[in-house]
């Protein structure tokens, strides 16, 4: 894995935790009944902090369905060339078979 990725990962990693700590401390506000509207500032900053984290981990999931998606497609087209090789195998061996024939019978006549 990349280091531009592990950093992605560790930077969610902690935005989350720090979401997480903040949902602790709205959670005791609202037990001493601390009003909403004097948290709202908070409120925005954790939905801008998470729908930055969604982003970077959106790339990361997309970036990871393409890869798979090209390792498919390569295996896919091994596929494809492996039963056209087959195919054409199968066309030689009955060629070979028709011509040893042939020659059987051409050698069995001059005799």
């Amino acid at each position: 894995m990349s280091k531009e990725k592990r950093e992605t990962i560790s930077k969610s990693r902690k935005n989350l935790d720090t979401i997480a700590d903040f949902l602790d401390g709205i959670e005791k506000s609202i037990q001493i009944e601390v009003h909403m509207k004097d948290l709202e500032p908070q409120f925005r900053a954790v939905m801008t902090a998470l729908k930055d984290t969604f982003e970077d981990l959106n790339v990361l999931f997309d970036e990871s369905v393409e890869l798979k998606k090209r390792e498919e497609q390569k295996l896919s087209d091994l596929q494809d060339q492996l039963n056209s090789v087959t195919l054409s195998l199968q066309t030689l061996e009955e060629e070979n078979r028709k011509l040893t024939k042939k020659k059987r019978a051409k050698v069995s006549k001059s005799k």
